[in-house]
């Protein structure tokens, strides 16, 4: 496989989409959204920023994007970092990448 800097945007969502399927969860709009915003971001993010993004904001409910978020994490395919005490960021994990 090639350096993790030259795969896709593209590339990755599908990986990730493949993982989830492989894992059990069920592939909804709003999977995808989330897989989607995390993937593009450059920065961690809260469940705030998810929530708020343009893919999620008029579709999808902070519940369900808490338990998404939830279930990625205890998946292994996003990882929490806490970069406060009061709140919590995630980044997407692509094959093993970590982030510091």
């Amino acid at each position: 496989m090639h350096n993790h800097a030259e795969t896709s945007t593209a590339e990755k969502y599908d990986w990730a989409l493949a993982l989830c399927r492989e894992l059990g969860l069920r592939r909804t709009r709003a999977l995808g959204e989330v897989l989607r915003v995390l993937i593009e971001a450059k920065n961690p993010l809260s469940l705030a920023d998810l929530a708020e993004s343009e893919g999620l904001r008029d579709s999808c409910d902070r519940a369900t994007v808490y338990r998404l978020v939830t279930r990625l994490d205890e998946k292994g395919i996003i990882r929490r970092i806490g970069l406060h005490e009061r709140s919590s960021y995630y980044v997407f994990l692509f094959l093993g990448e970590h982030h510091d």
